[in-house]
């Protein structure tokens, strides 16, 4: 007896009708930059797989900003997202490695084809270890980092002596700014604007995608050095509490509606690295990019220092095994 009422109280509890929620994608970004477009994109094209779900998108940190995007998705506030990985070093000291300074510089095919294969699994393997979330694809970039400054032009790497410099975060980024002789100022997007009108800081680490989407020439910014000095990449993630409550199905969906155009949105978000520099020509922005020699001096003199910066942050033996010039 005992049997049969266990089978019908499975059979009842598959009957009743999935709970409908609101799933919440969130993005610190503006709407017309290339990450807030592409999740957009996103959500238009899962969103019905869901239903009785329903999937919208929360930008501008309307929701959370960037750096907390980590922990929302880990306590299920919002259901999906695709931190920088600067924002995530934090809970991952790993993902440094792709801020090493032996990949300044590097062609963003090559970088690619770094996180598209065994070290991004890696490194995939290791967040979802270290956070309670479901990395749902490969991740998104937004192609090279460049420095933007408010009143001193910067031709060399050796005039960001002294200048506050805005980074986004991650422990690399701001030992590569002290490296270079720059003092790193950690600023959340949505105060940049101020920071730059105040004096607050010289000059941000950002693309020129980002400089465009924020129209930061209107907070004073002047001058532009492409030093090319890290690479920008987004983790997509699902929190796993949420991640559990769809079917097999929806899981399937929201994997292939990411994968499917992640390739295009790469091309899309490099493409509109150049259409900004345009723009911010336009807007009477100066941009100078470092000589060769300049460039590869400065590289080697960091890259004798990255022994010591791995050390510093923490990168495990197998994910320096595993970048280029990262032992």
């Amino acid at each position: 007896m005992g049997f049969f009422i266990s089978i019908l109280t499975v059979l009842c509890v598959l009957s009743l009708p999935v709970r409908a929620a609101e799933l919440m994608v969130s993005t610190e970004n503006t709407p017309d930059h290339p990450q807030t477009q592409f999740l957009d994109r996103f959500v238009q094209t899962v969103g019905p797989a869901l239903m009785p779900h329903s999937l919208t998108l929360k930008h501008s940190a309307e929701a959370v900003r960037g750096r907390d995007e980590a922990e929302a998705l880990t306590t299920a506030r919002i259901a999906f997202a695709a931190p920088g990985l600067w924002n995530l070093d934090a809970h991952q000291p790993d993902l440094n490695a792709l801020l090493l300074p032996s990949l300044m510089g590097r062609d963003p095919h090559t970088l690619a084809g770094l996180v598209d294969g065994p070290l991004g699994a890696l490194l995939s393997r290791k967040l979802m270890q270290s956070l309670d979330v479901v990395v749902i694809g490969r991740w998104l970039d937004l192609g090279p980092v460049h420095v933007f400054t408010v009143s001193r032009p910067v031709s060399r790497f050796a005039d960001l002596q002294g200048l506050r410099i805005r980074y986004a975060g991650g422990a690399m980024n701001e030992m590569l700014l002290k490296a270079l002789g720059a003092v790193p100022v950690l600023v959340p997007w949505p105060d940049v604007p101020e920071a730059l009108r105040s004096g607050r800081v010289d000059g941000i680490l950002t693309t020129p995608t980002t400089v465009v989407s924020g129209r930061l020439w209107q907070s004073g910014l002047r001058h532009g050095f492409l030093a090319g000095v890290s690479y920008s990449f987004f983790i997509p993630m699902a929190s796993r509490s949420v991640w559990t409550r769809l079917t097999p199905a929806q899981q399937a969906a929201v994997r292939a509606g990411w994968d499917d155009a992640v390739e295009a949105g790469r091309e899309e978000a490099r493409a509109s690295q150049d259409q900004a520099q345009q723009r911010l020509q336009g807007a009477g922005m100066s941009l100078q990019s470092p000589s060769a020699g300049d460039l590869a001096a400065t590289r080697a003199m960091l890259v004798v220092q990255q022994p010591a910066l791995i050390a510093a942050v923490g990168i495990s033996a197998d994910v320096q095994a595993a970048v280029p010039g990262g032992e």
